[in-house]
């Protein structure tokens, strides 16, 4: 019998490492929505625009009678010229900034990982003990995807057959989604306390249950709502040099992504057990969190979708790219209200009184001060290297 209910209060060293997972986990979440978001998106736009349609005089010039020196040439000319990827501002700047999204999610990445071996200790070590080889295989997989990524950057990608570029895109994305189903499963294996034993006598790699596939799916379609956000902000803050007209179909395509994103993520959250809190295993001081994440929720979820959809109407502009103010901020509530119910779920599911005396010897062991020392340094050279980057763009 979990003894949670009896807690009235938490100790400011659960309370400080609860608040920094997760606000450390929604940075993280951030970059991993444009990394699994975008590779989703480029997989299916980039194979559904492989083959673009020549151009008039392209045509013109491949159709006719070729001279001797080019030989048997014209032919694997105009296949070169057939495969290549049509022109799509949202599929290039995904394509250019992949490898550096995937490099921030990574870092982003290590921060919650540490809180989370503070906060939930035995449970987050006996879910990766079990799991063995199949939870490590998370880091060549990443390998694999952080060099295809550099692949689909580089010219030679455009150069290479419709099919090797949805194949290298659908490994890419694959990737993705196995690291993000491994974390899913990591993490409810971590709560299903009953079936330790035997996965361990049976020696499974991989932990089976009906909560995982619309957990999964959820956080896929989250990030199908974030990332279109994150590329209408970089298409107007890069001043994107492409017509109106294709800045008017890429701010539409993204808002109506955005928008299905948001609505499949609220209709998949109702299928998972995120949602339904214990509030009887809550200790008294976060009783009160439940019905007002439904709220913040709710209401937030509502702002989002009606600011995404109002981004859709009016005559377009290039400054329209812009995410609205409130839309972001309706987007980040709804955001925090999912992961806050998410700990919810988990702290109603652990024994929190006796990892309470842990998190208070934790706090005691120092390192406070360099750890805000070292968040100071990093947000400035983060800044410089942004400061730097946008310099040599202007130029």
């Amino acid at each position: 019998m979990l003894a949670n209910s009896d807690l009235t209060n938490l100790p400011t060293a659960t309370w400080v490492y609860l608040a920094f997972y997760i606000l450390t986990l929604f940075v993280h979440f951030v970059f991993m929505a444009y990394v699994l978001g975008g590779g989703v998106y480029f997989l299916f736009a980039g194979a559904a625009t492989s083959k673009s349609r020549l151009h008039p005089t392209d045509a013109r010039t491949s159709t006719s009678t070729p001279s001797p020196s080019q030989g048997e040439g014209r032919g694997e000319s105009s296949d070169h010229q057939q495969s290549q990827p049509s022109t799509n501002p949202i599929i290039a700047l995904i394509r250019d900034w992949m490898p550096f999204a995937i490099s921030a999610a990574i870092t982003a990445g290590v921060a919650p990982l540490l809180f989370i071996q503070i906060l939930y200790r035995h449970r987050f070590y006996t879910a990766n003990l079990l799991l063995l080889h199949r939870w490590m295989a998370i880091v060549p997989v990443l390998i694999v995807a952080f060099y295809l990524a550099y692949v689909i950057k580089s010219g030679r990608f455009e150069r290479m057959r419709t099919f090797w570029r949805v194949a290298i895109s659908g490994i890419v994305a694959g990737c993705f989604l196995f690291v993000a189903w491994s974390w899913t499963e990591n993490h409810l294996l971590s709560l299903d306390r009953a079936r330790w034993e035997s996965f361990y006598v049976e020696s499974r790699w991989i932990y089976r249950s009906m909560a995982i596939l619309p957990r999964l799916l959820m956080w896929v379609a989250l990030t199908l709502a974030i990332m279109p956000q994150l590329v209408r902000w970089q298409l107007w803050a890069t001043r994107a040099t492409e017509s109106n007209d294709a800045l008017c179909q890429a701010n539409r395509r993204l808002n109506v992504l955005s928008l299905i994103g948001l609505i499949s993520s609220a209709a998949l959250l109702a299928l998972s057990n995120i949602p339904y809190v214990d509030a009887e295993n809550l200790p008294v001081v976060l009783q009160s969190w439940v019905p007002t994440q439904y709220v913040v929720g709710g209401i937030a979820l509502l702002l989002a979708c009606l600011g995404t959809a109002m981004s859709m109407r009016g005559p377009f502009t290039p400054p329209k790219l812009r995410p609205n103010l409130l839309s972001i901020l309706a987007l980040s509530a709804y955001v925090f209200a999912i992961l806050k119910m998410r700990e919810l779920h988990r702290i109603a599911a652990v024994d929190l009184a006796a990892l309470i005396p842990q998190h208070e010897s934790a706090a005691q062991s120092g390192g406070a001060i360099v750890f805000i020392a070292f968040t100071v340094i990093n947000i400035v050279l983060v800044g410089v290297c942004i400061c730097i980057a946008r310099r040599a763009l202007a130029n």
